[in-house]
């Protein structure tokens, strides 16, 4: 019987029916509205008990439900970028610069690197780094921008593939990353310390188009998006969508 009340199938009876009216128009007298509608008080005492014991149930079902595990803020994830090159795969490791992960991951679940371009590559005199990480979309870039994090302490060296945030000065970090071509180890001490590896793909970022060098001005970019890009470097690579990949425990 409780399995139908459940269901619904025997809970809306007729004489139930007459209880819920009962109780939505309680301001009459109750034995007089009681006698109008014909109502038993035995039969009110067991609906009102059968209901109060459904709405019981219901309440210790949903108790039930549990809320999904939360990976631990210092658990490295995977992020995955397509492009027009190619797809690689970031291995984020929070560990390294805890500021540095979250604001990336915090891009990443925000679509803000989705239709980006690589709009600085660096080969000459020494294979450097590919830059990107300007938005394509004037009034979005100007937001986040405005928007800063903290420095990191410097944990790791510069290594070939590792990706870290780009920075004018100390505590200035936003939205711009490198990805290393060689061993920057040199430079420590001028940028941030890296976030995390390319782990799948290098390959690809080696052949990002670099014929136009770093010739693509930053502000007219941060100014004009994607459209100055699109008429004047139009062979630059485009970050087609990045996402972060769901592991298997």
């Amino acid at each position: 019987m409780y399995a139908n009340i459940i269901a619904g199938k025997q809970f809306f009876t007729h004489e139930t029916k007459k209880v819920f009216r009962f109780v939505a128009a309680s301001r009459f007298p109750a034995r007089g509205f009681l006698l109008v509608f014909g109502i038993r008080p035995h039969y009110l005492v067991w609906h009102m008990r059968h209901a109060t014991i459904l709405v019981a149930m219901v309440l210790l079902l949903s108790g039930c439900e549990t809320e999904p595990e939360k990976k631990p803020a210092n658990e490295s994830f995977r992020v995955l970028f397509e492009t027009t090159r190619g797809n690689f795969i970031f291995r984020v490791h929070p560990e390294w610069a805890p500021n540095g992960a979250e604001r990336f991951r915090t891009l990443v679940e925000n679509d803000f690197h989705d239709g980006t371009r690589t709009f600085r590559l660096i080969r000459i005199p020494r294979k450097f780094a590919a830059q990107l990480g300007i938005s394509g979309d004037p009034e979005t870039g100007s937001k986040w921008r405005a928007n800063m994090i903290q420095g990191d302490p410097v944990k790791t060296s510069i290594p070939r593939e590792a990706i870290s945030f780009a920075m004018a000065e100390k505590n200035s970090r936003t939205t711009q990353v490198f990805i290393n071509y060689g061993d920057n180890s040199d430079l420590d001490d001028q940028y941030p310390t890296p976030f995390g590896l390319v782990e799948e793909g290098m390959d690809v970022a080696d052949r990002f188009y670099s014929g136009d060098g770093d010739r693509p001005a930053q502000d007219t970019i941060h100014l004009e998006g994607n459209a100055y890009l699109d008429e004047y470097f139009p062979k630059r690579d485009r970050i087609r969508r990045a996402s972060i990949l769901v592991e298997e425990s």
